[in-house]
């Protein structure tokens, strides 16, 4: 389910960069065709993230940013219904 929750959020970043900087290589038409796709992507993994997940809450933990002494801070994905 991790792999889902990271394509969410990096689809449509890496949608920005290639059609940022890779307009001039690959066109500007298929450079705008893969950024739509990629938004297009990202909002139908949420759909299936929105009906799978009904009143669960759970947080996903990507890997640890802080470990020092007492304080830990995760880069996490918080999941809930919202």
């Amino acid at each position: 389910m991790s792999i889902i929750l990271i394509t969410i959020l990096f689809a449509p970043l890496l949608g920005a960069v290639v059609c940022g900087f890779g307009h001039k290589y690959i066109g500007e038409r298929y450079s705008i065709i893969f950024a739509t796709s990629m938004l297009f992507l990202s909002a139908v993994l949420s759909w299936v993230v929105f009906f799978i997940y009904n009143g669960e809450t759970e947080t996903v933990c990507l890997f640890r940013f802080i470990d020092s002494g007492a304080l830990t801070a995760d880069w996490s994905i918080h999941l809930d219904r919202l």
